[in-house]
Parts: structure tokens; sequence; C-alpha cells
């Protein structure tokens, strides 16, 4: 058989026969079926009957699953033309936690499929690791580990997401970048597999060097620096610029009293732009740079804040227009 998700919210509801064709599957945080398991799970059904209704609500002109698509695709593969299910008025919020409480207490998600549920709850419910690990009773630890796993190579995703890398070996690398993630690869397909406690020790090097790579770079660059100021202000423009990664397609720095009160002003600027790729994906970007230095002291806030001032316009304009 095949439970339902959270019984216990759906205990004084009466189920009902719902059409299949009214019925469609909502953003489930699980993205892979197994077919062969939903073969079995309908030959199951076929003997012993349903033990649990599916759990659907009003949507989009029919009914979205909440809970229960395995049993759905099983009653679709038995070619049945109803199903009983409950019925509940449920907003998009609750939906998601819902969906996410059931995959989480069936571990029927792979850990990719689960880092990028907690990612989307945090996006689309604006909330917190905190708010979230204590909505769902999960550790944020547990949140943490997860959401790291999205920082690796699209290849080592997929080996997680396929279950053929552990992901506590697949977490150790998220720290590390693009081209170190790839070094660690090639260490751990190298002869014999090397177990956690190796493989932490290989990571663990390989974060030592890619720290002294940036040190390495961020001192030549400086000593450039300081060569071209002591030959003249005409020879800082000649500072090797090109070996910074940077984006024709956004706007230049402007001055400011300070560096924080610069990088605010730009992200508010990014903030206001009508072009979707510098609103909604470069001051995102910059953004999260600009608090990862506020976290780690190197940067403070300024007093008045440009990108809460913008925010604040933004909020008296829309009351206006209200």
């Amino acid at each position: 058989g095949d439970r339902g998700c959270e019984m216990s919210d759906n205990t004084n509801l009466q189920a009902r026969e719902m059409r299949l064709a009214e019925i469609h599957p909502g953003p489930n945080d699980r993205k892979q079926f197994d077919q062969e398991a939903i073969r079995l799970l309908a030959a199951d059904i076929e003997q012993n009957g349903l033990i649990s209704p599916i759990t659907i609500r009003p949507h989009a002109g029919g009914y979205e699953i909440v809970c229960g698509e395995r049993r759905y695709h099983a009653f679709q593969h038995l070619g049945r033309a109803t199903i009983p299910a409950f019925v509940i008025d449920l907003s998009d919020r609750e939906a998601r936690r819902r969906m996410l409480a059931e995959n989480l207490q069936r571990k029927n998600l792979t850990p990719i499929e689960e880092a990028q549920a907690f990612a989307a709850r945090l996006e689309l419910d604006q909330l917190s690791v905190y708010a979230l690990s204590q909505e769902m009773n999960i550790p944020e630890s547990r949140i943490e580990s997860r959401l790291a796993l999205l920082k690796l190579n699209a290849d080592i995703q997929q080996l997680v997401a396929t279950r053929q890398l552990d992901p506590r070996l697949a977490e150790l690398m998220a720290p590390l970048d693009a081209n170190f993630q790839a070094q660690a690869m090639r260490y751990f397909n190298s002869g014999k597999r090397p177990d956690l406690r190796e493989f932490r020790g290989i990571c663990s090097v390989l974060r030592e060097k890619q720290s002294q790579a940036v040190g390495d770079w961020a001192s030549e660059f400086m000593t450039q620096v300081t060569e071209r100021q002591a030959s003249g202000p005409a020879e800082v423009g000649r500072v090797d610029w090109d070996r910074i990664p940077r984006d024709a397609a956004l706007p230049d720095v402007q001055s400011a009293d300070n560096v924080s009160a610069a990088i605010e002003v730009y992200i508010a600027t990014l903030l206001g732009d009508s072009d979707p790729y510098r609103r909604d994906i470069a001051a995102g970007i910059i953004g999260q740079l600009y608090i990862g230095l506020l976290k780690t002291g190197l940067l403070r806030r300024p007093l008045q804040s440009p990108i809460m001032v913008f925010l604040a316009s933004v909020v008296e304009l829309a009351s206006v227009a209200a």
C-alpha cells in the first residue's frame, strides 16, 4: 500500500471520488519516479485497494496534487477514471509545506531534490534557514549541508542525484571552486576510492591551495597597482584589468563616500533597472557578495543605506499607485 501525507490533518475530511482527467501534478519536489515501483504499486492497489486517498487542492480550473502523485500515476497505469481524494483549499505556501513534509517523511527525495526543495522554500516563502528548520522540524545543519550541494558542478550534482556519489563526500567539495572541484573528483576516481576521512583530508589540502591561489593573485594584482601608482597617475590605468572577470552588460560603479555605500548604490541602481538580467540576476549576485563581505566583517553597512532608501521609495510609490 501507499500511505497518505499528514493523515492527522485529513481525519475530519470525507474522501471523494474525483476524475483523474481533472487532476494534474503540482510542482513536486520529487522529480524522479521509478516506473517499476509505480507498476508494483498499481498491482498492489489492484489486489488490495487504495489504503489512503490522495490529497488535492482546487487549482487552475482543476485540481492540483499536493500529496500522492505516485498513487495518481498508479491509477493512471490501471486505466482508472476516478481516484479517492481529499479535497482541501490550500495556499501555495501551505501546499509546498505539505508536499515537502510528505517527501521528507517518505525519504523519497534524492539529496539534490531535497536541496532544491529547501532552496525553493527559502526563496518562495521568504524564510530563513532557522525559520524553515523550525517549521519542518529539521536541524539547521541538515538544511545547510543539503544547500551546499547546489554549489557543486553540474556533473557532480548528477552523480549525487543518481546516488553514485555519497552526499557526505560531495558536501566536502562545496567550498571549492569549479576547478578545484574537478581536481577533487580526479583524486576520487583515481585508483582506490578514498573513504570519508581520506577525502576530507584531500579536500582540506585543496581548500588551502585554493586560498593560496587567490592570495597569490591578489598579491600580484596589488603589486601591479602599487607599482603603477609609484609611476604616476597615468600609469594606474595600465593595470592588467583584463585578468578580472567582468560583464559588459552592467554599468560602471560610481564614486561614493565609502566602499559599502558604492556597492549599495550599485545594487539599488540594478534593482531599479528595467532590464530583467540586471534587476533579477546581477543584483542578486552582487548582493550575495556584499552580504558575504558584511558577515565576515570586511565591510560595514553605511549609516544611510542607499538600498533601504530605494526599497522605501518603491513601497511609497506602490502605495500611491494603489
